[in-house]
């Protein structure tokens, strides 16, 4: 049996195949170019013990990558959220250990300015209780204040926005982000504001 099931995507056409010898992520690729950065690097992440997809096949213009559910880390936050659950900081820990891994390992690599670019919760699944990266074609150079104030930014303004719930949430995210990195706490307030205010005026737009 072989099914394809769609999934979203803004940028290419991504899709779950569901066969008799398991499932996997089939990602084809707009843009050469994109694929070419988001192969090199889940290669290297993987090589290096980083939680991401395990690329499975490669094609000309497309990625099979392994499956690791549905969940994103923005479904367990809109959940807990809903909830109003208190016992945050364990994963608050995880994803900052992801980035800890992520960082350190592009900075032993060709991609030693780089940062991960796009850093939504989307782009975030949770199995097994662990925390996996699962898009890298907009990774860039950049610093990785820039990332985590963007991660911030996020956090606050998916819906509802600015909520006490959330701005505890980023208190205790920048917190450990900060001593984890060694970050200035200030550093990631900074790109925070600035990303708030382009996201301010991008809704502005609509």
């Amino acid at each position: 049996m072989r099914k394809k099931v769609k999934l979203t995507s803004k940028r290419n056409k991504v899709y779950r195949l569901i066969e008799d010898e398991g499932n996997s992520i089939f990602k084809t690729y707009i843009d050469k170019e994109d694929m070419k950065m988001e192969l090199s690097i889940l290669r290297l992440l993987h090589s290096k013990n980083c939680r991401v997809p395990e690329v499975l096949r490669v094609t000309s213009n497309s990625i099979y990558l392994e499956d690791l559910g549905d969940e994103t880390l923005l479904d367990w936050y809109e959940r807990s959220e809903n909830t109003n659950a208190d016992n945050i900081l364990p994963m608050i820990l995880k994803l900052s250990d992801w980035f800890e891994a992520f960082y350190d390992t592009l900075c032993s690599s060709k991609y030693s300015n780089y940062i991960m670019g796009d850093v939504n919760f989307r782009n975030f699944l949770i199995n097994n209780g662990e925390i996996y990266g699962i898009d890298f074609e907009q990774c860039r150079e950049g610093k990785i204040e820039e990332d985590l104030g963007k991660l911030a930014a996020y956090s606050l303004t998916y819906d509802p926005m600015m909520s006490e719930w959330k701005k505890n949430f980023v208190k205790l995210l920048i917190e450990q982000l900060a001593s984890k990195l060694d970050i200035s706490k200030d550093a990631i307030s900074s790109e925070m504001d600035k990303e708030l205010i382009k996201i301010r005026l991008r809704r502005e737009k609509k």
